[in-house]
C-alpha cells in the first residue's frame, strides 16, 4: 500500500538535501501527457545551456540554477549535467597491443566483462532436451576483482605461447570521474536546467528567471548599494527611478557587451526606449544576445 499525502515547500527542501548521497528530482505531475506538452522535458520549465567544454557548462548550468533558485515561485530546481559520476579509465598502447593482437574493442569489452558481467552481450545456451533458448550472463567475483590493479589482471585473449594477455599488460588503468550523460542539440552538447513553479504562472515565473540575471549584472557593474530582487521590472532605471545618469550607461553598456557578445551604441535612437527599465533592457539583450 502507497500512502499520498502533500506536503510543504519547506519539508520538499528538506527531504530533497536529507542524504548527501542522493539527488532527488521532483517531477512535474502529468507523466507522459504533461511531458509531451513540455516538448519532452521532465518539468514545465527548462533552461538549456549549449556548449563544447563540459566544465564550463556545469558552471554555467550552477549559476543559472543558483539564479532561478532565487526567483520567488520557482522550486525544485535540477541540474541535469553531472560532471562526477565515477568511472574507470583504460588508456591502451594500440601500437604495441596490436602487436599480440589485442584490439581497442577486445579492451573495452574486457573492462565491462570485469565490471558488469558479460549483460550487453550474453551468451545463448539451449537446453537439448526441450529447444529452449536461454541467455547466459556471467561475471568477475567482485570480492576477486575489486580495484583498478585486480582488474589489469583480467585476461584479454590467450598468446600464441598458451599465456594470458592481461588488460594491464597494455593498458594504463586509473579511477576517474566524467559525465554520466551527455545530453546533445543539433550536434551541441546540451546541459539543461529543470524547474517547477509553485503559485505562481510558468510565464511571469520565466519573465523573472530571465530578468534577475540583467539585474545582478547591473548591481554589479554599478556597484550598487540595493540587491537584484529589489530592482522591479517596471521601475525607471534613470532618473527617478533607479537614479543611473550617463556615466552609469556607459559602464552598464560595456558590462553588457562583456556578458552577452553584442555592442549596445551610444548613437542607436531607440536607446530611451532600450534603458527605460530593468523589463525593456532584458528584452533587447535577449534579442541580441550572441552569448
Amino acid at each position: 500500500m502507497h500512502e499520498v499525502r502533500r506536503i510543504t515547500a519547506g519539508q520538499r527542501e528538506a527531504a530533497a538535501h536529507d542524504r548527501l548521497d542522493t539527488r532527488h528530482l521532483f517531477e512535474a505531475p502529468g507523466g507522459l501527457v504533461a511531458s509531451v506538452f513540455s516538448n519532452g522535458f521532465i518539468a514545465p520549465l527548462v533552461v538549456e545551456v549549449r556548449g563544447s567544454d563540459l566544465e564550463t557548462m556545469l558552471d554555467q548550468s550552477k549559476a543559472v540554477a543558483e539564479v532561478a533558485r532565487s526567483v520567488p515561485g520557482i522550486r525544485d530546481v535540477y541540474v541535469q549535467l553531472e560532471n562526477d559520476y565515477p568511472e574507470l579509465r583504460v588508456n591502451t598502447d594500440r601500437e604495441t597491443a596490436g602487436l599480440v593482437g589485442v584490439t581497442a574493442r577486445d579492451a573495452a569489452q574486457t573492462t565491462l566483462e570485469a565490471t558488469l558481467g558479460n549483460v550487453n552481450t550474453p551468451a545463448v545456451w539451449t537446453d537439448t532436451t526441450n529447444g529452449q533458448s536461454y541467455y547466459v550472463v556471467t561475471y568477475y567475483d567482485d570480492a576477486v576483482v575489486k580495484d583498478a590493479a585486480a582488474i589489469g589482471e583480467v585476461p584479454v585473449r590467450v598468446g600464441s605461447n598458451g599465456a594470458a594477455v592481461t588488460l594491464g599488460a597494455y593498458g594504463h588503468i586509473t579511477r576517474a570521474v566524467g559525465p554520466v550523460l551527455v545530453t546533445r542539440n543539433q550536434l551541441t552538447r546540451a546541459s539543461h536546467i529543470f524547474m517547477q513553479t509553485e503559485r505562481r504562472d510558468l510565464g511571469s515565473a520565466a519573465q523573472t528567471a530571465t530578468e534577475r540575471p540583467v539585474a545582478e549584472l547591473l548591481v554589479s557593474a554599478l556597484q550598487l548599494e540595493v540587491s537584484a530582487a529589489s530592482i522591479a521590472p517596471t521601475d525607471r532605471l534613470f532618473g527617478e527611478g533607479l537614479g543611473l545618469d550617463s556615466i552609469d550607461a556607459l559602464e552598464l553598456a560595456l558590462a553588457i557587451t562583456r556578458a552577452y557578445g553584442f555592442e549596445l551604441r551610444s548613437d542607436d535612437e531607440r536607446n530611451q526606449q532600450i534603458f527605460a527599465s530593468l523589463r525593456s533592457l532584458t528584452i533587447h539583450i535577449e534579442g541580441h544576445r550572441t552569448r
